[in-house]
């Protein structure tokens, strides 16, 4: 198969195996470039390593490219390169919201709406307004959803690239104003930094598999024995 004028700078770069990134449309040949790239380099004795997000990709990338090229997703990489009492854990029972809050001490509180968000909530429903008001102008949030607003701050820390957990993690709320927002996170990180903790240590907690991929990130790795890497 010829290449296209746009397909032939990155087989050129890549036959001095220099770093690049191709940016183009779906369906306009991306893969396609891949394996004339690991074609080329295949049949100069070099050893790829083609990265994938699903396993899917991943097999199909492996029926299409050479021999000399290795199909596997992040999470692989990741899963043989942790302890397996930390992988084993994506096994392990799910852990609900409900019956975490009660072992990380939270207790049901109400949040003072914002101002902006009570004006828009007047102007949707006088009725609904005049309930809230009555409430004293405050949201009922229980100990299940901070839970919940702890372990959405710990998956976005796991897809992140920061090295420790922080508020700016814990999802951004409309209906809160940003002040009451941050003490609320502030508040909660401490419990946030516990729940990391404990899903990275030797117990029976369940976890997603995008903590063992964090955990692995964080020794900042180094992928070796192949010449090059294609994602």
């Amino acid at each position: 198969m010829k290449p296209t004028d746009e397909q032939l700078k990155p087989l050129e770069l890549t036959q001095q195996l220099q770093s690049l990134k191709i940016l183009a449309y779906a369906g306009t040949g991306k893969t396609t470039t891949l394996k004339m790239i690991s074609d080329n380099l295949h049949a100069k004795g070099k050893r790829g390593l083609y990265c994938a997000f699903n396993k899917s990709i991943a097999d199909e990338a492996k029926s299409k490219l050479p021999s000399s090229v290795q199909c596997r997703t992040f999470h692989s990489l990741a899963y043989s390169n942790v302890p397996r009492r930390l992988s084993s854990k994506c096994k392990n029972p799910r852990n609900f919201p409900k019956e975490l809050a009660p072992k990380y001490g939270l207790s049901d509180m109400r949040v003072p709406y914002s101002k902006s968000h009570l004006l828009t909530l007047k102007s949707r429903s006088e009725k609904k307004h005049e309930e809230v008001m009555r409430m004293g102008a405050t949201r009922y949030c229980s100990a299940a959803l901070q839970m919940q607003m702890i372990n959405d701050a710990v998956s976005n820390f796991c897809k992140s690239d920061s090295k420790k957990i922080g508020v700016e993690h814990f999802k951004k709320m409309d209906w809160i104003n940003v002040n009451d927002q941050l003490d609320m996170a502030k508040k909660l990180l401490p419990i946030a930094e516990k729940r990391w903790e404990d899903l990275i240590g030797d117990n029976e907690y369940n976890i997603s598999h995008d903590v063992y991929v964090k955990v692995w990130a964080l020794t900042e790795p180094q992928i070796k024995g192949f010449d090059y890497i294609m994602m």
